[in-house]
């Protein structure tokens, strides 16, 4: 799943290098938020935690729980506009 996001998200970079489609505001903060969540994905990964379990959604929301999660796909989200990280 995540090869396929990354292979997504660098098919639409190539398309903006080679000028076959050409980037607005919106696709560009569009792809700035599918890398973070590839990032955020791979990072789980890494962890070993599968990120698609609903069993780490759910332990997150318990009173007291440890557990943080990485933003998701459709949270709303600042523009970043100045250049600082998210």
């Amino acid at each position: 799943m995540l090869s396929a996001d990354l292979k997504r998200l660098r098919a639409t970079y190539d398309g903006w290098l080679s000028g076959q489609n050409k980037p607005d505001e919106a696709s560009m903060l569009q792809l700035s938020r599918d890398l973070a969540l590839c990032i955020a994905n791979a990072s789980l990964l890494e962890l070993g935690v599968d990120p698609n379990r609903l069993d780490v959604v759910a332990a997150s929301e318990e009173p007291g729980a440890n557990i943080v999660l990485f933003p998701r796909r459709d949270a709303p989200r600042r523009p970043n506009l100045d250049g600082d990280a998210f």
